[in-house]
């Protein structure tokens, strides 16, 4: 059986499904988050599934930016030295968010480093996104199937399948884009990790 391997590009790539082909197996990795002043990013979560499929049909296909490079094409932006929230990887049977069938989710932006605490930005789910942050200073919450990440500390939630930006003046990660978006970090939290949604 044919493999098609599609990578990053910053925009909407198409798959022509061939002659007699009914069925396709589709793995989709979400894009790593962006890392910050003396913190790491955060992987970004997988998804598999099975698609029933139509001979000549056209699947249109989202690969996922790091935070890196924006966190195409909906992590959510970090604040000054926080980094971005990375986008999710998914296919789609149109270009319309409504025709997705499968998503993983992109990882949260990671915080500055601030006098020695550690807010883990949260990783990206195939179900679930992680929440990010430290209990002690604030947490900024993934998404889930039924909806967005909840902000901590200035942070926005996440929005439809859009991460949610960080804090003004906070230094803090974006939250990672997916099927609903996680939150934006906050005044001592990372961005949360992203909302995903993993079945075809």
């Amino acid at each position: 059986m044919a493999t098609e391997t599609f990578g990053y590009t910053g925009g909407v790539q198409t798959y022509t499904v061939p002659e007699n082909v009914e069925l396709v197996e589709v793995r989709c990795w979400g894009a790593g988050s962006g890392e910050d002043t003396g913190s790491n990013g955060a992987a970004g979560g997988y998804a598999e599934g099975w698609l029933d499929v139509t001979p000549g049909e056209t699947l249109h296909v989202y690969v996922g930016g790091s935070g890196t490079n924006g966190g195409w094409p909906n992590g959510g932006s970090g604040d000054g030295q926080g980094g971005d929230g990375a986008g999710s990887t998914e296919v789609r049977r149109s270009t319309s968010v409504s025709d997705r069938v499968i998503v993983a989710g992109g990882a949260g932006g990671a915080r500055a480093l601030v006098e020695d605490f550690n807010y883990p930005p949260g990783v990206g789910g195939g179900n679930e996104g992680e929440d990010a942050g430290n209990s002690s200073y604030g947490v900024s919450t993934g998404g889930t199937q039924t909806s967005g990440g909840v902000g901590d500390g200035g942070g926005a939630d996440g929005s439809g399948p859009n991460g949610g930006n960080a804090g003004a003046a906070t230094d803090a990660g974006g939250g990672g884009g997916g099927y609903h978006g996680g939150a934006g970090g906050g005044e001592a939290s990372d961005g949360g990790d992203t909302a995903t949604w993993g079945g075809a």
